[in-house]
């Protein structure tokens, strides 16, 4: 089992949990942007993570304007 911790597209932090069912299919691949599908586990009446289903890296695209 593998945890990670993300930003979301606010600022705020969330926790993600990876099986190994599935990390074998979606590894993580460094630091970047990632998609992560999953289901929002709640605990003690408090939404403290994800359990990720499928997860990928995004392609970093250059900024039109530079190249």
């Amino acid at each position: 089992m593998w945890f990670g911790s993300f930003l979301d597209v606010e600022g705020g932090f969330f926790d993600t949990v990876h099986f190994p069912n599935t990390t074998k299919e979606y590894p993580f691949n460094g630091a970047g942007c990632y998609i992560i599908y999953g289901k929002v586990v709640e605990e003690y009446g408090c939404y403290a993570s994800i359990e990720v289903l499928k997860f990928a890296k995004l392609p970093i695209l250059g900024n039109p304007l530079i190249d």
